[in-house]
C-alpha cells in the first residue's frame, strides 16, 4: 500500500482494505479536556466538566454556539412530604423541586483511558450536597469515543447518601447547540419520532411558541433525535436500548433563543434509594448528512442487531405476508345498535363481503370493529363475549371465501361501572398515581376515556405490570380464536402513550422500569403460544409504530395515524425490513374523486404498506366504483409482484422528483385535523433495497395524463454506482418486462401512464 495514500487516509479517518483509520487520544490544553479523533472531538471545561464544543472535524463544523451548563440533573424527593403537588403524567416538565446541582461538587476528578482502539473519560463528582440533607451525592459520568467513529457514548452512575429518594436523570444534557455555518439559522431543524413517523421541527433555536418538543418511549416509534443544519451537517442523539425502559426525548431553546438544548429523561425504579446506574447507553455525535442519515446509523448501529429481519423470521403467515389490502368497519348501519342484533343483519353483511371478494378477485382483511356483543365502540370494554349474533357463522363464511376477519379488541381500557370491575376487584390491577388514587387524569394524556359521552362512563386504564391484567388480555383472545376462527387479532392502544403507574401491589417497580413494554410483550407473547390458532401461523396487529413490539407483533396500523404525505419515515426507514405498516385511512367521500383515492393508495404503495385501510367495502358494490374497484386490483398486484422490496426490502433514500409538475390533492388526514390540501408530484416514489441487493423503484401516476419522469440516480444511498453494467425490469399492467442490459446513466428515465402504478427493478450484472 502506498505510504503516501496512507497517511491520507489516515487523516481523513476513513476506511481501507478493512482497515479502519483515526485513532482516538485524549488531550488537555486552555483549561479543557478534549477526547477525539480525526472524525470528531467533544470538549469539556477541566475545572467543572461543563461542555465546551462538539466539532464535526471533517466538516469543520462547531456545534455548541453557547458553552456551559452542567452533563445532567438530577431530581431527589421525599414521597412522605413530596412537596408541591406532582403531576403525573408529567408530560415533559420536573416537578420535583430537589435537585442535585452538579456545579456544588466538593470535587472534580477525572482519569483517562484508551484500550483496544477506544478512548474513555471518567469524570467524578464527588461530595455533592443536598439542600437540608446531611448526606451527599456522588456522580460518575462516562463518555467514551471509539477509533473511525463520530459518537461519544454516554453513561451515568450515583450513589445516594441522603434520606431522600431518586426521581429521574436528565442526561447527557448538551446547551447551547446550534450550527455555527452561515445560513443554517434559517434552515436547521430537528427531526423527531413520533407515535408514527416522524416530523421535521424547523428553527428549533427558538421555535416560535412550541417551547419544548420531544417524545415518550416506548410510544414513539424510535429512540432517536436528529440536528440537522440543513446544509449538509447533522447531530446524531439516540438511545440504544432494546430492552425499552421508560424515557422522555426533549429539545427545547435557551433563553437567547440563539441556540437550544437536548436532553433524555430516565425515570428511575422506586423506591430510589442508594446506588443507581443507567441501564443503556447514550450516544451523541456528528454525521455527514441529515435525518435519514441519522436513521440509517441508528438501523445500523443498533436495531439491526436487536430484531430480526422479516426474510428471518419463520413465524410470518403466508396469507399476512401476500395479502395486499385491508378494508376496516362494522357490520351495523351506525354504531348505537345494542344487544342482540339480528342474525339475519350479519347474514347480508357477509354475502355482501364475499360478493366485494369475488368483484375484486384478491384476498383481503377485514379489520372488525362491533363485532362484540354491544356493538358498540369504546363501550363496555373487556365485557366481549359472548359475540353478536350470527358473528362466527360470518366469520366462517368470511374465512372460506378468502376475507381473513380480525376483530378489535383495546387491551387498556375497563369500564368502571361493570359488574365484573367489582366482581374481580379489577381497581386493585389498574393504573394509580403518585398518590395512590385511580388514576382519572385528562383524555389527551390517554389515562382516561368516556365509554358514552351521553352516559359518562369512566373507563380507567389498567396495569400491564399486573398479572390480573396481562391474562384477561389474553384469555379473552383465547376465547375468540377457539369459539369464532378468526385469522388475525388487532389489539388496540398497544404503542400508546407509556403510563406510568404508582400501585404497591404490582409486580413492578413504582414510576421507571420496563414492565410497561415487557408486560405487552408478554401479553402478545402469549397470545402467540395459545394452541387456539389450531396450527395455523398467528398474525397480531397492534396500533400505531412503536419498535417496542415488533419481536411478537406482525403488522402496525399507523391508517389513521400517520396519513400526511410529508411526513418523515423514520420509523420505516429503520424498520421496513423487520415488520410490517398497514394502511391509511380513505374515506367514503374521497373514494367518490379517483384523483383522491390513487393518491392515497399510491402513497400507501410507496411507502411500503399493506394497502387500505378502506370503510367503503359496500360503496365498492356499486357500478359507480368500477373504476376504483379495477384499479384497486391493480396496485394489489404490484404490491404482490414488488413483495422483495415492499415486504422484505430495505426503505432507502425518497427519489428526487422536483422535475415533475405537482397537483393539488385534499387529504381527509385524521380526526384532529380535517381535510389538508398537499401540493404532490404527479408521480410518487420511493426506492427500496432486496434482501439480494436488487434495487426496486416503486412509482405511482395518480393523474389522468402520462408522465415521463427524469430521476438522478443516487449512488451514495442506493449502491450502485453510475456506470455500472445493470439489468433492467419493469413491472406494470400485470406483467414483468423483458430485462434490459444496459449501463447504469445518471437518470433513470421512466414513463409512467395514467392512473398507474408500477415497479423498475434495477440489478447489478456485478
Amino acid at each position: 500500500m502506498n505510504v503516501k495514500k496512507t497517511l491520507l487516509l489516515i487523516a481523513a479517518g476513513l476506511s481501507f482494505a478493512g482497515e479502519v483509520f483515526g485513532a482516538v487520544e485524549i488531550k488537555e490544553s486552555d483549561g479543557a479536556i478534549t477526547i477525539c479523533n480525526s472524525r470528531a472531538s467533544l470538549a469539556l471545561s477541566r475545572s467543572d466538566f461543563s461542555l465546551r464544543q462538539i466539532r464535526d472535524r471533517i466538516r469543520r463544523e462547531d456545534y455548541v454556539k453557547e458553552p456551559g451548563g452542567p452533563l445532567f440533573l438530577i431530581a431527589l424527593w421525599d414521597p412522605k412530604h413530596p412537596g408541591k403537588e406532582l403531576n403525573i403524567p408529567n408530560w415533559f416538565n420536573t416537578t420535583v423541586d430537589i435537585v442535585v446541582d452538579a456545579q456544588k461538587a466538593t470535587s472534580f476528578e477525572y482519569s483517562k483511558e484508551i484500550k483496544d482502539g477506544k478512548a474513555v473519560l471518567t469524570l467524578k463528582y464527588r461530595g455533592i450536597p443536598v439542600r437540608t440533607q446531611t448526606g451527599l451525592v456522588d456522580v460518575t459520568v462516562m463518555v467514551s469515543l471509539a477509533d473511525g467513529s463520530g459518537l461519544f457514548e454516554w453513561g451515568l452512575s450515583m450513589s445516594n447518601a441522603t434520606s431522600l429518594q431518586l426521581y429521574e436523570v436528565h442526561f447527557p444534557v448538551l446547551q447551547g447547540l446550534a450550527s455555527g455555518i452561515p445560513g443554517s439559522e434559517t434552515n436547521d431543524y430537528v427531526a423527531v419520532s413520533s407515535y408514527c413517523g416522524g416530523e421535521k421541527k424547523p428553527l428549533p433555536r427558538s421555535m416560535g411558541e412550541i417551547g419544548q418538543g420531544g417524545g415518550e418511549y416506548p410510544g414513539i416509534g424510535v429512540q432517536l433525535l436528529s440536528y440537522c443544519d440543513g446544509l449538509g451537517g447533522a447531530l446524531y442523539f439516540a438511545s440504544h436500548d432494546p430492552a425499552a425502559y421508560r424515557k422522555t426525548f426533549i429539545y427545547q431553546p435557551c433563553a437567547s433563543k440563539k441556540a437550544f438544548q437536548w436532553y433524555v429523561i430516565h425515570y428511575a425504579d422506586q423506591p430510589g434509594v442508594g446506588a443507581w446506574k443507567l441501564p443503556y447507553s447514550v450516544f451523541c455525535g456528528p454525521i455527514q448528512g441529515d435525518w435519514y442519515d441519522a436513521a440509517k446509523l441508528y438501523k445500523r448501529m443498533f436495531a439491526d442487531k436487536a430484531w430480526k429481519s422479516l426474510s428471518e423470521r419463520t413465524d410470518v403467515a403466508p396469507w399476512f405476508r401476500d395479502l395486499s389490502v385491508w378494508f376496516q368497519g362494522y357490520a351495523f348501519n351506525g354504531e348505537k345498535i345494542g344487544e342482540g342484533d339480528s342474525k339475519d343483519g350479519m347474514k347480508e353483511f357477509s354475502d355482501k363481503m364475499v360478493k366485494l371478494r369475488d368483484m375484486l378477485g384478491e384476498d383481503y382483511g377485514f379489520h372488525w370493529y362491533l363485532w362484540q356483543k354491544y356493538a358498540r365502540h369504546d363501550y363496555r370494554y373487556p365485557d366481549y363475549l359472548p359475540a353478536s349474533p350470527g358473528f362466527k357463522e360470518a366469520v366462517e363464511k368470511l374465512e372460506k371465501a378468502g376475507v381473513h376477519a380480525m376483530p378489535y379488541v383495546n387491551i387498556r381500557q375497563f369500564e368502571t361501572s361493570l359488574p365484573m370491575w367489582r366482581d374481580e376487584h379489577a381497581e386493585n390491577f389498574a393504573i394509580r398515581n403518585i398518590k395512590g388514587e385511580l388514576d382519572t387524569s385528562t383524555t389527551i394524556k390517554g389515562v382516561e376515556h368516556f365509554a358514552d359521552r351521553d352516559e359518562k362512563k369512566l373507563m380507567g386504564n389498567m396495569c400491564f405490570g399486573a398479572s390480573y391484567w396481562p391474562n384477561k388480555v389474553v384469555d379473552i383472545e383465547r376465547q375468540v380464536l377457539g369459539d369464532y376462527g378468526v385469522s388475525a387479532l388487532y389489539l388496540d392502544e398497544l404503542a400508546g402513550y407509556p403510563s406510568f403507574c404508582y400501585a404497591t401491589n404490582h409486580k413492578h417497580p413504582c414510576h421507571g422500569g420496563t414492565y410497561f413494554a415487557a408486560g405487552e410483550n408478554k401479553i402478545l407473547r402469549d397470545i402467540r403460544a395459545l394452541q387456539e390458532w389450531g396450527g395455523k401461523p398467528p398474525v397480531i396487529v397492534g396500533e400505531n409504530t412503536s419498535e417496542a413490539y415488533i419481536n411478537y407483533c406482525d403488522g402496525l396500523l399507523n391508517g389513521h395515524s400517520d396519513m400526511r404525505p410529508d411526513s418523515l419515515p423514520i420509523f420505516h426507514i429503520v424498520h421496513s425490513n423487520h415488520t410490517t405498516e398497514i394502511g391509511t385511512l380513505v374515506v367514503g367521500t374521497e373514494s367518490h374523486d379517483l384523483d383522491i383515492f390513487l393518491s392515497k393508495l399510491g402513497f400507501n404503495l410507496v411507502r411500503g404498506r399493506q394497502l387500505g385501510w378502506l370503510n367503503i367495502y359496500l360503496e365498492m358494490l356499486t357500478p359507480e366504483f368500477s373504476k376504483q374497484l379495477v384499479k384497486l386490483r391493480e396496485f394489489c398486484n404490484v404490491r404482490r409482484a414488488g413483495q422483495e422490496f415492499l415486504f422484505f426490502g430495505e426503505h432507502l433514500r425518497t427519489p428526487v422528483l422536483d422535475a415533475l409538475p405537482k397537483v393539488e390533492r385534499k387529504w381527509e388526514v385524521g380526526p384532529c385535523f380535517g381535510k389538508v390540501s398537499y401540493a404532490l408530484p404527479v408521480v410518487l416514489g420511493e426506492c427500496y433495497r432486496a434482501p439480494n441487493g436488487e434495487i426496486g423503484l416503486i412509482l405511482v401516476n395518480h393523474t389522468d395524463k402520462t408522465h415521463t419522469a427524469k430521476i438522478p440516480w443516487n449512488t451514495k444511498d442506493w449502491g450502485i454506482a453510475v456506470g455500472t453494467k445493470i439489468s433492467r425490469q419493469d413491472y406494470g399492467n400485470g406483467q414483468w418486462s423483458k430485462p434490459i442490459s444496459q449501463a447504469m446513466a445518471d437518470n433513470l428515465t421512466v414513463t409512467v401512464p395514467a392512473y398507474t402504478p408500477m415497479i423498475v427493478k434495477i440489478i447489478s450484472d456485478k
